[in-house]
């Protein structure tokens, strides 16, 4: 029957211990260093207040009317309609 073996009437082997240590070690190494490097290369986004507040129409792109409203971009359903 499977999984009835008491831990007691299991035999001792060093080397299979030896070897799931090393494994263990590798791989909470991996682990910590792959977590360092996520938290290194956390995107941080700017504060609003860091944001200029000029509308983005400003910048010349061509989206302005005469009157200074805004137009959808020239690939929008509401362009259309």
């Amino acid at each position: 029957m499977r999984g009835k073996t008491l831990e007691d009437q299991l035999l001792f082997d060093s080397e299979i211990e030896r070897t799931t240590r090393k494994n263990n070690s590798k791989n909470r190494k991996k682990k910590q260093l792959k977590q360092q490097q996520q938290e290194g290369t956390s995107v941080s986004f700017p504060s609003p207040s860091l944001i200029p507040e000029e509308p983005m129409a400003a910048q010349g792109d061509g989206t302005t009317t005469n009157d200074g409203s805004v137009l959808p971009c020239h690939n929008s359903p509401r362009r259309l309609a």
